[in-house]
């Protein structure tokens, strides 16, 4: 159970797919899904490359997902998709959505600088 509620809110708009991304903006936008691209420019700023993939939110990845990931080692990212938002296990619930938090802050951040 989450009881912060900024990691409840982060951990619940991933698992509904309303994280604050290209990917909803062009929902509204009607952007071809190509175009949805993420701000660090290395591909659709999907779910999967917002936790396993984008190199901007790489050091809170590193330090929050990556000690539960890699003790699941050559999974498909639809796996680690499901282990991390499965809220299956509470500890694994309580560091996906601090780091969900944290990106979405990243985000903010990073979209106001442009």
């Amino acid at each position: 159970m989450l009881y912060v509620p900024k990691y409840r809110r982060a951990f619940s708009c991933a698992r509904f797919n309303v994280m604050p991304s290209a990917m909803l903006e062009g929902r509204f936008k009607g952007t071809p899904l190509q175009n949805r691209t993420c701000p660090c420019g290395e591909g659709v700023e999907t779910l999967a490359h917002v936790l396993l993939l984008c190199s901007f939110y790489r050091e809170v990845r590193q330090e929050l997902l990556f000690p539960m990931l890699v003790k699941k080692p050559g999974r498909s990212s639809d796996f680690y998709i499901s282990l991390l938002l499965g809220d299956r296990d509470k500890q694994v619930t309580l560091l996906t959505a601090k780091f969900l938090a944290a990106a979405i802050k990243m985000r903010t951040t990073m979209i106001l600088k442009l």
